[in-house]
């Protein structure tokens, strides 16, 4: 009996991560999420992270609404650049707001 409960609890927690993953991020009639705009930062912030330029705590990063806003330091512009630029490759951001200071 307790073999049962455990491969049930398994298959609706495997069945209920499958299903959030199905949702689409917000549409016009159907605005983004919370959970939505968690996704969007973490996918935000591997991209960052992923990137050798870049230090693991400089940049911080909020979404809102599918508006991501980048915050924090970095050494160029380019990187600054960079960036945003790698947010603007995540689906479902509506817009981005550049708030990251350079200093060399």
């Amino acid at each position: 009996m307790k073999n049962y409960k455990y491969i049930l609890a398994t298959a609706i927690a495997v069945s209920v991560v499958t299903l959030a993953g199905c949702v689409a991020p917000g549409t016009p009639n159907n605005p983004p999420t919370a959970m939505d705009d968690a996704n969007m930062t973490t996918l935000v912030k591997a991209a960052i992270m992923n990137e050798a330029v870049f230090k693991a705590n400089q940049i911080r990063v909020e979404t809102v609404g599918g508006v991501v806003t980048l915050t924090g330091v970095v050494q160029t512009r380019p990187e600054a650049d960079r960036a945003v630029e790698m947010t603007k490759t995540i689906k479902g951001v509506k817009d981005i707001r550049d708030g990251l200071e350079v200093r060399p």
